[in-house]
């Protein structure tokens, strides 16, 4: 869609992609020292309104610039959720109860792409052909 609707190349399509990863990559780097200085609740506070914001703006970005800056800044303000997580989890948790908690969260992307993809063709079946 990203290469119809901005008359982009794959390679450069694949970019928008490259940088919301780097921007996960560098996100931690700054969002967990945070966390440690000034608890876990502010870095939430802050990142996750950011991340749906440079999202939302991804969705309504008409130039392949504005599209690789919001896809960046997202990824950054996307990436400390994703290392805090796990530590908000082990607050929350006995160490006993810890292991199908941390399970479950490490679990959801795989099935989520699984279970997507069971759904989709479940739904959508192809029509028969009239002969």
């Amino acid at each position: 869609m990203i290469e119809e609707d901005l008359h982009l190349s794959r390679t450069v399509s694949v970019l928008t992609f490259s940088l919301f990863n780097l921007g996960l990559a560098l996100g931690p780097v700054l969002g967990s020292p945070a966390s440690e200085n000034f608890s876990r609740k502010p870095v939430y506070m802050v990142c996750m309104p950011l991340l749906l914001i440079f999202v939302t703006a991804c969705g309504f970005s008409r130039t392949l610039t504005s599209l690789l800056i919001c896809r960046f800044i997202g990824g950054l303000f996307g990436g400390p959720g994703l290392t805090i997580a796990s530590a908000t989890i082990s607050d929350l948790f006995e160490p006993s109860e810890r292991g199908l908690s941390l399970f479950c969260y490490y679990s959801i992307p795989w099935l989520g792409s699984v279970l997507g993809l069971v759904s989709y063709h479940s739904c959508h079946q192809p029509r028969p052909t009239k002969k």
